[in-house]
């Protein structure tokens, strides 16, 4: 009997137990805190100035427990200058894109891409936002190297569905750790 095709989701790739088991043990809220970080970004003004970052920045309601730390992360967004270069040089922005691909005759790939950038030059840009807090004792280069380890799996994926549906692209994958404030 004729099986239907496997479907592989890219965050699945990522191996998340032990950020899991990090989650439950950090302070409180720390999971809810990556769902509301996600949700507060999604409707970010990437194509505004950055006034209109510090505005939109300003307006933010993170709940009381976990307030302190996303004005923080907020702030270290802003400051970004990297991520404001990366910004002024952009063609569009289109954040929580979804994609659907048939890898293979029996494997189907589809996921959600945390923001996608399209330069002018035509090159896209696969960004992850990762709320991931260090382990005890984790040196902020230790945390970087963690995401990589961690999540390059995921954004390979998404770097080879784009690949697939958009042949002859140059397609730069980013990780920013919104707890460094800086691309990994």
């Amino acid at each position: 009997m004729p099986q239907p095709p496997r479907l592989v989701r890219p965050h699945q790739l990522a191996d998340d137990s032990p950020v899991l088991h990090l989650q439950f043990a950090e302070a409180a809220g720390s999971y809810n805190y990556g769902k509301w970080w996600h949700s507060w970004i999604e409707m970010f003004p990437w194509s505004s100035e950055a006034g209109e970052w510090a505005i939109y920045a300003s307006a933010a309601l993170p709940p009381i427990s976990y307030r302190e730390r996303a004005e923080k992360e907020i702030g270290g967004l802003l400051a970004n200058r990297e991520l404001q270069e990366l910004c002024r040089n952009a063609a569009w922005f289109q954040p929580e894109f979804p994609f659907s691909w048939p890898k293979a005759a029996q494997e189907w790939c589809e996921g959600v891409i945390d923001l996608l950038i399209e330069m002018r030059d035509g090159t896209l840009y696969v960004i992850d936002w990762k709320t991931n807090q260090a382990a005890l004792n984790e040196s902020a280069e230790q945390l970087a190297q963690h995401l990589r380890a961690q999540y390059l799996p995921q954004l390979e994926s998404y770097r080879e569905a784009l690949q697939n549906m958009m042949a002859g692209r140059n397609i730069e994958i980013a990780i920013y750790s919104t707890v460094l404030g800086r691309f990994v």
